[in-house]
């Protein structure tokens, strides 16, 4: 039986949790998204019927379907939901851009929106950032964020071996399935605290000094063994800020209960991991930076003036 059901059975639950929508690399498929507003106050699924979005009627998915390698051939105003996906914020081309499918008015209620995958719009394995733009007649009317996770297949070589797996992760910190968590009955770790900690190392090695060597991105970053220490590290600090926030020992029938008293261990953990991967990307960007030092250019060579 799970232990203080009452409190632990909620964590993770919020209604307006950030979508982490998952596909295999190179797949061809359809995937159903359900658009969520990430707002704490008005968070759920999105009612798409209020912005003209009635079913596949309503939708141009058919006519206004863009991505990376194909333009739309209608000059009509969008109208319905249009998916871009990113690498990185900064970057000027998105892996992929196209319009969803709402099929019925059902599901234009419940925010859910099909999108259909090609392969050249899977081509690069990782977790990028995610937006679903809402559009009515070409008025864009609301952006809704999601993480969309790749993951890699052994038929494509990914530079550095590939990216971090949400599974990889999760066998790291022994968080597979419920039934191991045997004192909370449930995964400890939800998809998008997951894909929001795979990206940070990233952020923070880009951020690192000297900041004019190379930058990385979720889907080529090459030291994988130490970008898992440090996505472990990202968890640990967010479970021991979240166990610290709601830190309360209460007694019942004579028997005292302090189910969120560790959260100094799992700060002390987490730290010491990102503190450890912090050393390590400034060292290695010392590195880098010594070695372009090195290099030699070709061309023409003259001998030294006397």
């Amino acid at each position: 039986m799970p232990f203080a059901a009452t409190c632990l059975d909620v964590v993770g639950t919020c209604g307006n949790t950030i979508p982490r929508v998952e596909i295999g690399q190179g797949v061809e498929d359809t995937i159903l998204i359900q658009l969520v507003d990430p707002n704490p106050e008005t968070g759920g699924p999105v009612d798409l019927t209020q912005y003209g979005i009635t079913g596949s009627s309503s939708s141009s998915s058919s006519s206004s379907s863009l991505s990376s390698s194909s333009s739309s051939s209608s000059s009509a105003p969008k109208h319905g939901v249009e998916f871009v996906v990113k690498e990185m914020t900064t970057d000027v081309m998105p892996l992929f851009t196209k319009m969803g499918e709402v099929r019925s008015e059902e599901d234009a209620k419940a925010g859910k929106v099909y999108l259909a995958f090609t392969p050249a719009m899977t081509v690069k394995a990782g977790i990028g950032l995610g937006m679903a733009f809402v559009w009515n007649n070409g008025v864009l009317k609301k952006t809704l964020p999601f993480y969309m996770d790749i993951l890699p297949s052994l038929y494509v070589v990914n530079n550095g071996g590939g990216p971090i797996t949400f599974y990889e992760i999760r066998l790291s910190i022994r968080d597979t399935c419920p039934a191991i968590n045997y004192l909370l009955d449930a995964l400890d770790f939800q998809p998008h605290e997951m894909a929001a900690a795979i990206r940070w190392p990233i952020d923070c090695w880009n951020e690192t000094r000297p900041i004019f060597i190379q930058k990385y991105t979720p889907m080529n970053f090459p030291y994988r063994y130490n970008w898992r220490e440090a996505v472990i590290g990202e968890l640990m600090r967010m479970v021991g800020t979240w166990l610290q926030r709601n830190n309360l020992d209460y007694s019942i029938a004579g028997l005292t209960v302090k189910d969120t008293a560790r959260w100094p261990e799992y700060m002390q953990m987490g730290e010491a991991r990102v503190s450890a991967y912090k050393t390590w990307a400034a060292e290695t960007k010392l590195q880098e930076n010594i070695k372009k030092g090195y290099m030699t250019q070709g061309g023409w060579r003259f001998p030294l003036y006397r």
